[in-house]
C-alpha cells in the first residue's frame, strides 16, 4: 500500500509537468506573445497537494495496519491451538471473532 501511495504521488507530479496549468489571472501578454506564469504560486500549491496526499496515504496505511493486526493475532492463536480440544460453543465463538475481524479487514480495504 505504501508503494502504491508513493507511485500515486510520483504520477501526480509527472502529470503536472506534462500538462502545466494555465492561470488566466497570472498571464502577462506584453505584445510579444510570451506568457509569464506565477511559478512560485504553482510550486506552493504542488507542495500543499503533495503534503495532503502524503497525509492521506499515511492515515490509510495506519488504518489498514490497525485493522489487519488483530486478524493476524487471531490466526496465530487458532494455529497454535489447532490440536487443543474445544467445545462447540468455544469453536463457534472463535469462528465469530474470525469473521468479525475479517469484516474489519474488508472494510479497511474498501476505503
Amino acid at each position: 500500500m505504501v508503494l502504491f501511495g508513493l507511485m500515486t504521488i510520483c504520477n501526480k507530479r509527472e502529470a503536472v509537468h506534462r500538462v502545466p496549468p494555465i492561470d488566466a489571472g497570472s498571464i502577462n501578454d506584453n505584445g510579444n506573445g510570451k506568457r509569464l506564469g506565477n511559478t512560485t504560486g504553482q510550486q506552493g500549491l504542488r507542495k500543499k497537494t503533495d503534503r495532503q496526499l502524503f497525509i492521506m496515504r499515511f492515515f490509510q496505511v495506519i488504518l489498514l495496519t490497525i485493522l489487519a493486526f488483530p486478524l493476524s493475532i487471531d490466526r496465530l492463536y487458532l494455529t497454535l491451538t489447532v490440536n487443543v480440544p474445544k467445545t462447540t460453543s468455544q469453536a463457534a465463538f472463535e469462528n465469530f471473532i474470525f469473521d468479525l475481524l475479517l469484516l474489519f479487514l474488508d472494510l479497511s480495504n474498501g476505503t
